[in-house]
């Protein structure tokens, strides 16, 4: 990809580190305190790089106002694209639930009424990315397994894949039981944890090589 301007990026340093990497001139500001006057929030508003050309939203733990704002100014005044990485409006970490990235987008799409173009799943743009790198498939002949109904559930049924749900995320048993999320989207297996499912493609595959 030929992108010649500079990428504003909300995210972790892996991300940035992987963007440079790829040949991107990322930009990114150091966490200095804004001044809370007039004077400071007008200073912060007023400086924006012109360069900008898209603005990526991902995971970050050091989100700031002034970053938001950022990336608003970019989109407004710039025209820059609008991308985002994970779409998952909450992550599960340890016994927490952590604010996703979806969130941050969220509120510069509300902002800006522009709509972002989601990188990851349920995004169209990484389905082309596994047609491009597999190859032709057979989708009805693909099990995708992923933990979250709103992005994996999604993403494997616009793809047309088969869909495991592993109760290891936010979705618990009661929740399949009980489902009350669009019936397209409904997983058609689901298994407590990937150890089970790992221990049911053992199983299946003795099974085989005894016939």
């Amino acid at each position: 990809m030929n992108f010649q301007k500079e990428v504003y990026v909300i995210g972790f340093e892996t991300l940035k580190d992987e963007l440079r990497k790829a040949g991107f001139k990322v930009v990114s500001d150091e966490l200095v305190p804004i001044d809370e006057t007039v004077a400071g929030v007008a200073e912060m508003i007023k400086n924006i790089n012109p360069n900008v050309s898209a603005i990526v939203v991902d995971m970050s733990v050091n989100l700031t106002y002034n970053q938001l704002q950022k990336c608003v100014e970019y989109i407004k005044r710039n025209n820059a694209q609008f991308l985002t990485g994970s779409w998952d409006d909450l992550i599960p970490f340890l016994n927490f639930k952590l604010i996703g990235p979806a969130l941050f987008s969220k509120i510069i799409q509300q902002v800006t009424q522009v709509n972002p173009k989601i990188l990851s799943k349920p995004g169209k743009e990484f389905q082309e990315v596994l047609e491009d790198n597999i190859g032709p498939y057979d989708p009805k002949r693909v099990l995708f397994i992923g933990d979250s109904i709103h992005t994996d559930m999604v993403f494997a049924t616009n793809c047309g894949f088969q869909k495991l749900l592993p109760l290891t995320g936010l979705t618990s048993e009661e929740d399949i039981k009980n489902w009350k999320w669009e019936k397209k989207i409904e997983p058609d297996y689901y298994v407590d944890n990937l150890k089970i499912f790992s221990e049911i493609l053992h199983f299946s595959e003795k099974r085989n090589n005894k016939l």
